[in-house]
């Protein structure tokens, strides 16, 4: 029997919020799906075939909120990122 360690500094909150992602050389974002969230990262769903960077800007909900965030692990076109700033109000305000 395999035994996962939890990693993660903070819980995170189930999710289906729309995103984005912006790197320095695109001129449109890549849409992608945030499905947990935290306060100090999240896991995001990219479109098959796309190259996740190592950092970019993740654009958050309607509000489009973008935080900064560098990917921490990948399986297939899932990835986990850790947002490079805390944000101690997720995902009350980022869910908005």
């Amino acid at each position: 029997m395999v035994v996962m360690r939890e990693l993660r500094a903070a819980a995170r909150a189930r999710t289906h919020i729309s995103g984005s992602v912006l790197t320095a050389f695109a001129v449109t974002g890549e849409p992608c799906l945030i499905q947990n969230i935290s306060p100090r990262g999240a896991s995001v769903v990219f479109r098959e075939g796309f190259a996740i960077p190592r950092r970019f800007n993740l654009v958050i909900g309607r509000d489009r909120h973008a935080q900064q965030a560098l990917k921490i692990w990948r399986n297939g076109n899932v990835a986990g990122v850790k947002f490079l700033e805390f944000q101690p109000n997720a995902p009350e305000v980022l869910l908005g």
